[in-house]
Order: structure tokens, then sequence, then C-alpha cells
């Protein structure tokens, strides 16, 4: 059971992040998400705080799929938005080639310090989604 319950702590954990990086990576603050999803400010608010979130939310809050997969994580599950183009290679393309510059650049002293491990984590995270969609 405690394995269960850590799984549990860390989703709301990475809930109450995914909140905290629409606002500060999207400006979509929960005054904007509520006036924008028609979603009470109450009840975005109680989410951000860790209460537990019904599943549709996540598809009502229409967030990029890389924050969404966020609440998922613990459970090893991703979000993948269902796209009717071949978009899917073109952006995995544009984002691995993106990740491997910045990789690079980060390296180039030889040492990948805790900022740079995770801006480089941030910018992994919008990888994966796109890969398992191409991947499926």
């Amino acid at each position: 059971m405690a394995d269960s319950n850590n799984l549990q702590r860390n989703s709301i954990a990475l809930q109450q992040e995914m909140f905290r990086l629409a606002e500060s990576e999207l400006g979509l603050s929960i005054a904007v998400l509520s006036r924008t999803r028609d979603i009470p400010i109450s009840t975005l608010k109680g989410w951000r705080a860790g209460a537990a979130m019904p599943a549709w939310a996540l598809g009502a809050l229409r967030l990029p799929d890389d924050l969404t997969s966020l609440v998922l994580s613990p459970y090893l599950k991703h979000v993948g938005t269902d796209e009717q183009d071949d978009g899917d290679l073109d952006s995995l393309a544009v984002e691995a080639s993106g990740f491997a510059a910045d990789y690079i650049e980060r390296k180039a002293d030889g040492v990948i310090c805790h900022r740079d491990k995770a801006a480089l984590g941030r910018r992994a995270r919008k990888i994966v989604p796109i890969a398992r969609k191409v991947a499926a």
C-alpha cells in the first residue's frame, strides 16, 4: 500500500506543478483558465491546491500534452493529442533537434549543472508525448 500512496502523493505534487507551469510558462493563471475553460475558479483553486481532479478535467483544461502528462507520469503514462495530419514527425524532429542543440551548448564546458539539467528536463518533457504518438 505504501507504493500506491507514494504514487498518489507524487501525482498530486505534479498536478500542482502542472498548474504552476501553466501560469509561469504559458500565462494561464487560475483566473484565465476559469474564464477561457468555463470551469469555476473555486474548482480550479482546489485542484491547484491538490484536490483530486476527475479524468474529464485533464481534457477540459486543454493544456499542452507535456503539462497534462505530468499528472500521470508517476504511473508511467503520458497524454497525447490525436491529430489528423502527419505533423507529428515534423514536430518530433524540430523538438529533438532543438534538444540536441541545447544539450551540446550546455555541455560545451564538459559539465551540466543542476540548472542546465532542469532546463533540459523541461525540454525533454515536451518531446515525450510527441515521440509516443509517432511510435504508436
